[in-house]
């Protein structure tokens, strides 16, 4: 991973460059090199990296001194970030009655960084990604299929842009990236008409530099862990930019929305559907209390356990959005552990 550091000055000003309050010497580190421009260029980074960067800025004229510091984190392991959201909680917007939810609100600024947006010229904002590390996404298989199916054309590393950190949906603020599409994995075993297994994995064609508003949601193997956050009732916070209500707009700002995991026994008498192991519901049988809707497949079904966020389902169909009687169908990404740790060439 590269990274560079700008500092832009007048021609009659001299730059020197501190690592920690010493200067650094480019020569002592064939990692470490000050570019023509001025810039400080550090390839690949690595642990020791990480620190405050300072540029000083002399000025031969005005005998002026101009500091500017950059913070540089670098993680050995993703389990290090994972499912820490810095600035905001998850669900910090949502009253918080035991039981009983009004409804979804706006998630505060970086409550949800790991939460990805699938944006495409055409379809515009269509679906919604999980981060799980620096350069993979974790997305609704049904996502690609149904893209095909309904504008006739697949989903290329041309045409497909993922919108990480992003916090308005249609406004661009200075803490989003915009990153390409290397390739995607989509289940072999994806049914289109039960929705059985609806799991893919992009990977990212560049490495993802993290901030307090990107960062990846956590996946687990423990079976403490994953007994404590997959239990009936636990609750979980499902985000996306879907829409408010059926057949309704969508909001201007990432929702989020508590909801209950529902016993399977309760999820199989719902619906006339057939569902499997592969998914659990979750929402209220009362309707209008929450649910997720069109527009937030793929997106996180989220358990905090002890101060991290772990990824327990990703958002996959149900009938209608908010009905009575109905609840929200995930993808249990529990199930698909061994297939991920595959894909991503990890063995956690």
């Amino acid at each position: 991973m590269l990274k560079v550091f700008a500092c832009l000055t007048s021609e009659e000003s001299q730059i020197i460059w501190q690592k920690n309050g010493r200067q650094i010497h480019d020569a002592k580190d064939p990692r470490i090199r000050i570019l023509a421009n001025d810039y400080l260029c550090i390839s690949p980074v690595n642990v020791n990296d990480s620190a405050k960067y300072t540029c000083v800025a002399y000025n031969f004229r005005t005998k002026c001194v101009t500091k500017h510091t950059a913070k540089l984190r670098v993680y050995k392991d993703v389990k290090e970030v994972c499912g820490q959201a810095v600035l905001n909680q998850p669900g910090d917007s949502l009253p918080k009655r035991i039981g009983f939810i009004i409804g979804g609100q706006d998630a505060m600024l970086g409550a949800a960084p790991w939460q990805v947006m699938l944006y495409e010229s055409l379809a515009k904002s269509f679906c919604s990604g999980v981060l799980v590390s620096n350069r993979w996404v974790i997305t609704a298989a049904h996502c690609f299929v149904n893209f095909q199916q309904q504008f006739r054309r697949s989903l290329t590393s041309a045409n497909l842009v993922l919108k990480l950190g992003k916090h308005k949906r249609l406004q661009r603020s200075r803490y989003e990236r915009n990153v390409k599409m290397a390739r995607v994995r989509i289940h072999s075993d994806f049914d289109g008409e039960r929705y059985n297994n609806d799991i893919a994995l992009i990977e990212l064609i560049d490495e993802v530099e993290f901030s307090d508003y990107i960062r990846p949601i956590c996946l687990t193997r423990s079976q403490e862990i994953l007994w404590n956050i997959t239990a009936p009732g636990t609750f979980g916070i499902v985000t996306g930019w879907g829409m408010l209500m059926e057949d309704g707009p969508s909001p201007i700002t990432l929702n989020e929305v508590r909801l209950p995991l529902v016993p399977q026994a309760v999820c199989a008498a719902s619906t006339q559907f057939s569902i499997s192991d592969n998914m659990f519901c979750a929402g209220y049988q009362r309707d209008i209390v929450g649910d997720a809707c069109i527009g937030d497949s793929g997106g996180p079904f989220s358990v905090e356990y002890f101060g991290r966020w772990y990824l327990v389902g990703l958002v996959s169909w149900g009938e209608g959005c908010g009905r009575s009687g109905k609840f929200g169908f995930y993808t249990n990404v529990s199930k698909y552990t061994d297939w991920l740790a595959e894909g991503m060439g990890t063995t956690r």
